[in-house]
This record gives C-alpha cells, structure tokens and sequence, in this order.
C-alpha cells in the first residue's frame, strides 16, 4: 500500500464513519472542523486501520461505541473520564475488508496519544501494510483499541 492509497483508504473510511455517526440517534462524535477537514484531508487526531472479516457472504455492517482501553498516568485520570465518553471508535465491514476508525476528541490536543490495535495501522501512515500483513478476525467486531496518553510537556523535576 502507498501513503496515497492509504490517504484516500483512511478518508473513504473516515468519512462513511461520519456519515454514520452523524445520521444515526448516537452521541455527534466527529466536530464541524473534523468533519469538513475530510474535504482535504484527514482531519487531525483520527486513526484508521484496516484488517480482514473471516466471512464467506458480502456483509456490509458497522458499529460505533466509545469504550476503548485508555493507559494514563494517574494525574490525568480525570480529564481522560471527562474526554472519553467523546472518543468515536467506529468499526466498519465490507465483506471481507474492514476499518477501524479512531477519533480523539479535542479535549485532549495538549496530550500526546498512541492508538493501539491488533490491526494495521494506516493512518497516521508510518509502516504501511501489505494485503498479506494484514490481520485476519472472526468477527468485523473484534480487533480492540488502547489510546495511552503522556502529557506533551516536560515536568519540572523534584531535585
């Protein structure tokens, strides 16, 4: 995959996980600037991987949640259970194809965040995948997601 496919992969994605988050009864996860920053380009703080759907039929299918596995330091516990409750977490099934879609909200811009899953990262694009690196699941449901967060700013130290 080139960094251009996977940039309208990730917006393609992204945006059907707009389009979904803003026609269905469901908390408007993505803000006005995130989503008109997908007529450009990606807006900032989404993730995007894909990964593959074990099933024989052609099934469209998707769910938004929030939930996600968060690792903090314990001094920001509080601002990421305000915040977390407005993190979109989408996931997408094509047929055998499928997304998982990250959006961190803007209330946590001053952190620094690392989106984990089992699937291949494509957006932000750093080690893109090959058709035969991408991950395999059961279930267009399954792959998790962990966001740590570090403060982006150095502490003073005690000495």
């Amino acid at each position: 995959m080139t960094i251009e496919q996977a940039e309208i992969f990730s917006r393609w994605m992204t945006k059907t996980a707009v389009s979904i988050n803003v026609s269905m009864p469901f908390r408007l996860l993505f803000d006005h600037a995130s989503r008109h920053a997908l007529s450009t380009g990606m807006p900032a703080s989404t993730y995007v991987f894909v990964y593959r759907a074990r099933k024989a039929s052609h099934e469209i299918n998707w769910k938004q949640i929030t939930t996600c596995l968060w690792l903090v330091e314990k001094e920001f516990t509080e601002i990421v259970n305000g915040a977390a409750a407005l993190t979109y977490v989408g996931h997408i099934n094509l047929g055998k194809i499928a997304a998982l879609v990250v959006r961190i909200p803007e209330a946590l811009n001053g952190f620094q965040a690392e989106v984990i899953s089992e699937a291949s990262l494509v957006w932000p694009p750093t080690d893109l995948p090959t058709w035969g690196g991408i991950p395999r699941f059961n279930h267009f449901t399954e792959p998790s997601v962990t966001i740590r967060l570090t403060s982006l700013f150095q502490r003073p130290s005690n000495t």
